[in-house]
């Protein structure tokens, strides 16, 4: 078994959610936070006090931006690595 770490994806990693912290409204940033924690998008909402639409609202929106940051930077591990959820 191998137990190495890869620092540089690591750091690649927190490099890339630092962009994104970047490009974030505070409301974008709360869904993004509590999906890390595991949370799905009902509970998100009854957490801050509004109807599931409206994170949905936060997470379309969001993941526009993502996308557009993506093309933008040129990301080519992008596509590999999974979509906004």
């Amino acid at each position: 078994m191998d137990d190495r770490v890869d620092v540089h994806a690591g750091i690649e990693d927190a490099e890339l959610l630092a962009a994104v912290r970047a490009i974030c409204t505070a409301k974008e940033w709360l869904y993004v936070e509590q999906r890390l924690q595991g949370k799905k998008v009902a509970e998100i909402a009854a957490q801050i006090g509004v109807h599931p639409n409206a994170i949905y609202r936060r997470k379309a929106r969001l993941r526009k931006k993502v996308e557009s940051f993506l093309k933008k930077i040129n990301f080519e591990g992008g596509k590999n690595r999974g979509s906004i959820r």
